[in-house]
């Protein structure tokens, strides 16, 4: 079946109207994930659009929701995904701050086992979102939102927070992957993060973070200067 020669016969509005047929066909989880992409290709495009971000009222309403998921242990999939979405759309927005505080608020608690989304199933196998891009984008926000004296420190603290929520081998490349904008004072930031990592790397054995020694390598070559 070609469906690639199919796919390249169709114009820009079957496409749209493929889409919008699919998509009621699909399942939740699958939903979620679909959205996202479309999102996240959309805001990534040349047209310059961006996705509605969470007002003050919004920002508020997902803290509410992850303070009342946390003393009552458990939350709904569907839930928590709306407000990680909302997360992810502020962040898209570069509306950082709004970004941090909404990842923060849930992905820690769901990490930790703070709130439980129904199943026996990893937490992030029960979502739409992808957790750890959500993750790498709250670091990103932090990175953005932290004086520039403070950034090595404040990054390296949100990656801890979010060890067990996203991947980051490469923290770096996955950083610079999610990026919605160039990183400012990226090369300053080099600097300090190869004096943090290894700094890491003396008190490697009694750390909680993952960094064992082939991590360590890659970071400070990563950041050597050319």
């Amino acid at each position: 079946m070609n469906v690639d020669g199919a796919l390249a016969s169709l114009d820009a509005e079957d496409l749209r109207d493929l889409i919008r047929d699919i998509i009621p066909l699909l399942d939740d989880k699958t939903i979620s994930r679909f959205n996202s992409a479309i999102i996240e290709r959309a805001a990534g495009g040349k047209a310059g659009w961006k996705p509605t971000e969470p007002i003050d009222e919004g920002v508020a309403e997902a803290l509410a929701f992850a303070k009342a998921a946390k003393r009552f242990g458990c939350a709904d999939p569907a839930k928590v995904d709306d407000y990680l979405r909302q997360g992810s759309n502020a962040f898209l927005r570069r509306n950082y701050h709004a970004a941090s505080q909404i990842f923060h608020a849930l992905l820690l608690p769901l990490s930790e086992g703070e709130i439980d989304l129904g199943q026996d199933e990893m937490f992030e196998e029960m979502l739409g979102m992808d957790s750890s891009d959500c993750a790498v984008q709250y670091v990103v926000a932090v990175y953005m939102t932290s004086p520039l004296e403070q950034r090595a420190d404040a990054v390296y603290r949100a990656i801890e927070d979010m060890r067990e929520a996203g991947s980051f081998w490469e923290p770096l490349q996955e950083m610079e992957r999610v990026a919605v904008e160039p990183l400012p004072d990226f090369d300053v930031f080099l600097r300090q993060w190869r004096d943090r990592v290894q700094e890491a790397c003396k008190g490697e054995c009694n750390h909680q973070w993952d960094l064992d020694s082939d991590h360590i390598a890659i970071e400070i070559n990563r950041t050597q200067p050319s």
